[in-house]
Parts: structure tokens; sequence; C-alpha cells
């Protein structure tokens, strides 16, 4: 995945201190490895064609802040107001979940192995030609 252009791998709330894990974790993993996960951004911006789109792990504020369907609208404008991006894609909540708010599409894509509403195998299609179309899926376990 490290290969895609753009990639979008960040650092999530659990891996500020990956490196205080346990020695366990770590005989499982390279030290390349180790030091990719180390190392990965907490956001990441890029441009694509007409949008420009924000990935982070929690929100735009903070990488442990869930943005879900349990998020009222006020907060929400609160969590884009300095938002430059178009997207924001996020995670964190484990909760698919997708909005607009103040022109801005947010985009929760959850983990296609870890899920709160235990709907596993949910995941997002990105699409950007003239238009932006995004495209929840869903795999049968």
């Amino acid at each position: 995945m490290k290969q895609l252009d753009p990639f979008c791998g960040l650092k999530g709330d659990l891996d500020h201190s990956y490196n205080q894990m346990s020695k366990q974790l770590n005989t499982k993993l390279t030290k390349e490895e180790v030091n990719y996960v180390s190392n990965l951004p907490i956001e990441n911006s890029w441009k694509i064609k007409a949008f420009s789109i924000k990935c982070v792990h929690g929100s735009p504020r903070m990488s442990n802040e869930k943005i879900d369907s349990s998020t009222d609208i006020d907060e929400l404008m609160r969590i884009v107001e300095y938002v430059e991006e178009d997207v924001i894609f996020c995670g964190h909540s484990s909760e698919a979940f997708q909005c607009e708010i103040d022109q801005k599409r947010i985009i929760n894509v959850v983990s296609i192995t870890a899920s709160k509403d235990n709907n596993y195998g949910t995941y997002f299609i990105l699409s950007i030609e003239d238009d932006l179309n995004i495209q929840q899926k869903h795999l049968d376990f």
C-alpha cells in the first residue's frame, strides 16, 4: 500500500505511543515496519483535479475525536470551521458515516476489520473526474 500515489497512511491515536508498546508486538514487525509506523504523519492533504482532500484519524482538531452519527450539527460546524479542504476523510469512531456541512464532505471511512455496528467489511471508493463520487461498499465475510 505504501506504493499507491497518493497514499494516505496516518498515525492513529494509539500510534502516538507506538514506540512505548510491548516488546511482543515489536517482535512481530520488522525494524523497517516499526520505523514506518512510528513516522506516519497525523494528517495529510492533497489536491486532486479541482478537489482538495484532508485525511485525519479522528477529526481535523484531534486524532482521538470521533465524527459519526452521534456528532451534532453544531459540533460538526465547529470541527470544519478552519478546514480549507473540500473533503475530509476520517476514522477513529469505527462507524461508517457521511455528511455535508458548510460545503464540506465528511466521510468516516471506518475500519474494514473493526466496526461499531458489527458491519465488518465496509469500505469506500473515491473516484474523481469532473465531480467527486464516493461509493460505500461492503464485503461479506
